[in-house]
């Protein structure tokens, strides 16, 4: 088995024990007898694997991969407790003439940023993906009636559409178009 321990550094490390119990002639446990080795950087490359492949590596949000299984999670829950689910698909508007007047190292900053507000903007318990280039997802759990969604998309839409400072103190915005659909209504 594997397990990690804090060492007093504070740091974390992983080991990989392996072994056979011994017993005595009155069959008493006596403890294990085996082998141990530190696996940390094993440990650490597969976690930087699984953060590769459900997360998007730009702005850290649930990426394409990660959104399906957690809108089928939402969907049982939502069926469970009897309320109402939104899917709220935004496309950013403008955002190739950012990449194209100011570079994409501007491009990438700003989409971290439009992460960065959107996540802000709701609940831990929401989900948020990047689905690819300038398409965000979010899921809204627990929605009890259509104008709360809409308050929720509300905020949101005017999150993106604040101004946004690039490199050099430069603004530019975007505007956004976006989709909802509510679950189990639509």
């Amino acid at each position: 088995f594997e397990f990690a321990r804090v060492m007093p550094d504070g740091g974390t490390r992983y080991f990989s024990v392996s072994g056979e119990p011994r017993f005595d002639p009155a069959e008493t446990f006596l403890g294990y007898r085996g082998i141990g080795r530190d696996v940390t950087e094993i440990a650490i490359a597969r976690e930087r694997i699984a953060t590769l492949a459900y997360n998007d590596a730009l702005t850290g949000l649930a990426n394409r991969t990660s959104l399906a299984p957690a809108l089928e999670h939402a969907i049982e829950r939502t069926r469970r407790h009897r309320s109402k689910l939104a899917g709220v698909f935004m496309d950013l508007d403008g955002f190739k003439q950012i990449n194209d007047l100011h570079g994409h190292a501007a491009g990438d900053a700003f989409l971290v940023e439009v992460a960065r507000r959107l996540r802000r903007s709701l609940r831990a318990s929401d989900v948020v993906a990047r689905l690819g280039g300038d398409e965000f997802f979010v899921v809204l759990e627990q929605m009890q009636d259509t104008p709360a969604v809409e308050r929720v998309v509300s905020k949101l839409a005017a999150e993106v559409l604040k101004p946004y400072e690039l490199f050099g103190g430069v603004k530019a915005g975007v505007s956004a178009s976006l989709g909802v659909s509510i679950f189990p209504d639509d």
